[in-house]
């Protein structure tokens, strides 16, 4: 712990007196890469010093940028509290220094926040914002971004027309981006199946999901196994229905995927009278259930861990500046 802060002290030096913003980028760049690659304490690392030498030159675009990616690097840690302590002040330096684009970058990653909290009616609101400020800078991409994540959010909501209007626009906007496009896809074959149109919705997910096998959208592929699932149990084929339920199992690959999965797996071995089958389903829920608790309770520690580093770094830096100055 002690050679980590007095070798991270060593490396502050030249950025503190650093001039260029260029220097700055590059460190930044270096923090969002680390965090991508889950070197978590890493990429802390990184941007905090870029806060930290941004802030003693008041360059407001890179000290938003840090803070942002800080925020991003404690969701990933399943900190949702800690993550939203710094989008928010994220946005508060938006608000002052910045334009409405780095506003709307931050809106839509607190509106995720409350998204993945359940609080939809939350999300939905920092989602409109986003759209709203994507319209008056006509950016073509995010407008369609924040519609389809409107789109989403309303499907959640049982908002079925809203949702349906928010998704046209998606996929106009997001048409020439396949990688985003897809995504409308999804929400879309989802918002059929809610209206009750199931060969629509079958249709659809059957030709979105070969698509899906990269491992971007690992995430999107279990949705849609369990869409069709839902479908085929709907329109009376259970077979199929534990077929589908059972690729999710298989392709989901952290616990609260395979909860997803078991719990679809439960449901459509009740509808099929294999009780045994459910129980099972339901004990691995149970069984994954405590393990993700386990993993939140170790990333609660890593955070804390990260946060006291930080606060020693900080008091590093403080201690440099005073000796510089004397």
């Amino acid at each position: 712990m002690k050679v980590i802060s007095i070798f991270l002290f060593l490396l502050f030096g030249p950025f503190l007196l650093a001039q260029s913003t260029a220097e700055l980028d590059s460190l930044l760049l270096q923090g969002i890469n680390a965090r991508s690659n889950k070197e978590y304490s890493r990429s802390l690392e990184l941007l905090t010093k870029v806060r930290t030498v941004a802030e003693e030159n008041q360059w407001h675009k890179q000290q938003f940028l840090a803070i942002n990616n800080i925020g991003a690097n404690y969701y990933s840690m399943l900190d949702y509290g800690e993550a939203l302590d710094n989008y928010l002040e994220a946005y508060t330096i938006a608000l002052k220094y910045l334009d409405g684009n780095e506003e709307m970058i931050v809106l839509n990653n607190i509106a995720i926040l409350y998204s993945k909290e359940g609080d939809f009616q939350k999300a939905e609101e920092y989602f409109s914002k986003a759209y709203v400020l994507a319209k008056e800078h006509k950016g073509k991409v995010k407008i369609g971004l924040y519609a389809v994540n409107l789109g989403i959010v309303s499907n959640q909501q049982d908002k079925i027309e809203q949702a349906a209007t928010y998704l046209a626009e998606a996929k106009e906007m997001l048409k020439k981006e396949p990688s985003l496009a897809i995504l409308v896809e999804i929400a879309l074959a989802e918002n059929h199946y809610k209206r009750g149109e199931l060969p629509a919705a079958k249709a659809l997910a059957e030709k979105i999901l070969p698509e899906l096998d990269a491992i971007a959208f690992s995430e999107e592929r279990i949705s849609i196994l369990v869409l069709l699932s839902n479908i085929a149990a709907d329109m009376g084929d259970i077979s199929q229905a534990i077929e589908y339920a059972q690729a999710a199992q298989k392709a989901a690959v952290n616990p609260e995927h395979q909860i997803s999965a078991y719990g679809q797996l439960a449901e459509v071995y009740i509808k099929n009278g294999a009780y045994d089958k459910a129980l099972t389903a339901k004990d691995s829920i149970i069984s994954l259930t405590e393990s993700l608790n386990q993993l939140k309770n170790g990333r609660l520690f890593e955070t804390n861990r990260v946060k006291f580093e930080i606060a020693d770094y900080r008091r590093e830096l403080q201690q440099s500046r005073e000796l510089r100055q004397k």
